[in-house]
């Protein structure tokens, strides 16, 4: 199956990402490389995109094709596309259910997207946030740029408060992240609104904690509230 228009787009953001860099051989996994559903091109159903916080099985066969198949396995809960991957039932995959239910096109990314090479070890801070920096003429991150192509209209930060992912985070969006602690997850509001520290106004922009610590922290239904609130249209 050929490339859809979308993902031959994305494609080359990671290929251009990619020309200047050897990250990818010199000790890191694959590059994640998002999928595009076919079905999601001129869906009268609104984007979002679900961002995770690292791809934890960047093999070279995990291409953008096996990512968007991947993902049709894990929303509609049928294997048929790829017959030797799981159905996930872990709290990341049953939160992407629960927002694609809402009325959402949810779409698969992921802030940080490279591991070590033997998938065993996660990148440390200053890789990741010197991976997310802006670059090239336009000074804008490889996360800046899928942004700016998809324009969704929801994202959803599921990757936590933790100082790795906050500061990688603020690298991709050029800035201090100082800014950011103020609006960090926290217990007593485990969802925030942080469009316009972002400057990303024209979407909604929802950071909270990764659905693993939401599930043990017994923080789970409370967060699908507050993100219902936020996102469930309101009638005029």
């Amino acid at each position: 199956m050929e490339l859809n228009r979308v993902e031959l787009a994305l494609k080359e953001i990671y290929n251009g990402w990619q020309l200047g860099n050897e990250k990818e051989n010199n000790g890191y996994s694959a590059m994640f490389r998002m999928g595009f559903p076919d079905e999601y091109i001129d869906s009268d159903r609104p984007l979002l995109m679900y961002v995770g916080q690292e791809d934890l099985n960047g093999d070279d066969y995990k291409t953008q094709e096996w990512v968007r198949k991947y993902q049709t396995v894990q929303l509609t809960e049928n294997n048929a596309m790829l017959p030797r991957e799981k159905i996930r039932y872990s709290p990341f995959w049953e939160f992407c259910r629960k927002l694609d239910d809402m009325g959402y096109n949810c779409l698969w990314n992921n802030l940080d997207k490279f591991l070590k090479a033997d998938h065993k070890e996660h990148i440390a801070k200053e890789e990741a946030v010197g991976f997310n920096a802006p670059y090239g003429e336009e000074r804008l991150s490889v996360l800046q740029r899928e942004i700016n192509l998809l324009k969704p209209k929801v994202i959803v930060f599921a990757i936590g408060p933790r100082e790795k992912y906050r500061k990688s985070l603020a690298s991709a969006f050029s800035i201090d992240a100082s800014l950011l602690y103020a609006h960090r997850p926290t217990r007593k509001s485990c969802v925030n609104k942080i469009s316009d520290v972002l400057g990303l106004k024209g979407s909604i922009v929802l950071w909270t904690y990764h659905p693993n610590y939401l599930s043990r922290g017994k923080l789970k239904d409370g967060a699908y509230e507050i993100m219902q609130l936020f996102l469930t249209p309101k009638e005029k």
